[in-house]
């Protein structure tokens, strides 16, 4: 099995990950943040699962991301910022 599968099976079943579906609804508003932020694809795809999923923060170390993430509503914390670790127990 390659190593990103394993990685994958490994966090489902310490549930660490969540496998969500990615339908035509979340492909639009993707596309809009792309437009909207000049951003790559795979990040306007991470915002919009948090925000159709309802996460309670967005974890990264992209500025520029966690940046977005905010303007876009979504509380975003700075894995690289050594405070904010701290208050997520890390």
């Amino acid at each position: 099995m390659g190593q990103l599968a394993g990685e994958t099976l490994r966090l489902l079943r310490i549930e660490s990950l969540e496998l969500l579906p990615l339908g035509s609804s979340e492909i639009g508003d993707a596309w809009d943040l792309i437009r909207k932020y000049h951003i790559y694809q795979a990040d306007a795809l991470q915002l919009v699962q948090c925000l159709h999923s309802k996460a309670d923060r967005l974890v990264s170390a992209d500025k520029a991301l966690l940046g977005i993430a905010q303007q876009e509503g979504l509380h975003s914390i700075d894995i690289e910022d050594p405070e904010e670790t701290a208050r997520l127990g890390y």
